[in-house]
């Protein structure tokens, strides 16, 4: 299984970034909670996911969205990949499709 910093480089390779090489510098710091976020292209747009604003996660085949408490993202995401960044510490699956935040959920109790 792949570890997080590459699950994410291959994540934006899939997506058309450069290069791994060009991309490490932006992702590998270690001292950041590298946890709670992860970089995707959404839209044609780099983004930063925080996993603190992620309200849920939803997958289809390879179609994802990812519903965070300022928008909707479809980032080209396959459902292995969505399971490995939301991992059950922090996200209640519904069933094997759908990801709800668990800090979502109890703040909405």
């Amino acid at each position: 299984m792949l570890d997080f910093t590459e699950m994410t480089l291959t994540l934006l390779i899939n997506e058309g970034a450069t290069s791994k090489a060009a991309l490490k510098p932006l992702i590998t710091d270690k001292t950041s909670s590298m946890n709670n976020f992860f970089f995707t292209i959404s839209d044609g747009k780099f983004l930063r996911i925080d996993l603190n604003q992620l309200v849920c996660g939803i997958s289809m085949e390879d179609y994802a969205q990812l519903h965070t408490e300022t928008g909707l993202h479809k980032p080209n995401l396959t459902l292995q990949l969505m399971k490995a960044l939301l991992k059950e510490d922090q996200f209640i699956w519904i069933n094997d499709r759908i990801a709800l935040s668990r800090r979502y959920a109890d703040s909405h109790r």
